[in-house]
């Protein structure tokens, strides 16, 4: 199965999108698989359903330089806000912020889009679910959790709402914005059953060291 980005901008090409398992945080590549000499007690780093979305779909990055400047106007409908891009990227100044009243989830904040000049496309049937880059830092903005028919979808690139969390700062080219995971679209149907036999069942998850990873885990492999 194939994935497809195709850029807009030659400029932007040299931060093209790469495997999630080729951009983990620092702070997970530097961690210990055990937090103790003795190797008792194992860090994050042992479980493997944390691995498996570290490793899942493609890191989108950011093209080019994007001075952000906000003004918050919490609740009011209105917003101050201003972006700058280099000069020969004019097409993406119609994108603009938008009051915390549009989406009024939790803190009040205001928010931005995120603009990257690249198309996405997939298989006739998937999908593209839109995340922020887990497990990554990021105290500035975050992208909102989003899915897209990049099937069928004909933007030549894609804007992404984001949450502000900050005034003014820049977000620097080649800095990672989003999460991009494909999937196949599917219907599904929920069943509920009641079956407490299953509180007293034996378990190799429970009863063997690693017994997820070394029995049960499937490998996921995006490149």
């Amino acid at each position: 199965m194939n994935i497809t980005f195709v850029c807009g901008k030659e400029e932007a090409s040299q931060y093209a999108p790469v495997p999630a398992s080729t951009f983990k945080p620092n702070w997970y590549s530097d961690l210990d698989t055990y937090i103790d000499t003795d190797k008792t007690f194992p860090s994050i780093k042992k479980c493997m359903p944390v691995f498996d979305v570290m490793n899942t779909g493609y890191i989108m990055f950011n093209a080019v330089d994007q001075e952000i400047t906000a003004q918050p106007n919490f609740g009011q409908g209105t917003i101050g806000f201003d972006r700058r891009y280099p000069q020969g990227w004019n097409e993406f100044n119609e994108q603009e912020g938008h009051p915390h009243i549009q989406c009024p989830i939790g803190e009040p904040k205001d928010y931005m889009v995120i603009s990257v000049p690249w198309q996405i496309k997939t298989p006739p049937g998937y999908s593209c679910l839109i995340q922020k880059p887990y497990y990554h830092s990021e105290d500035r903005f975050e992208v909102m959790t989003a899915i897209i028919d990049t099937d069928v979808i004909d933007v030549p690139w894609h804007n992404w709402p984001a949450k502000l969390f900050a005034n003014n700062f820049t977000i620097r080219a080649g800095e990672p914005v989003a999460q991009i995971v494909p999937f196949r679209r599917e219907e599904w149907n929920m069943n509920i059953e009641i079956d407490t036999s299953v509180m007293k069942q034996d378990t190799i998850c429970n009863a063997q060291a690693d017994g997820y990873a070394k029995n049960m885990h499937n490998k996921k492999r995006f490149r």
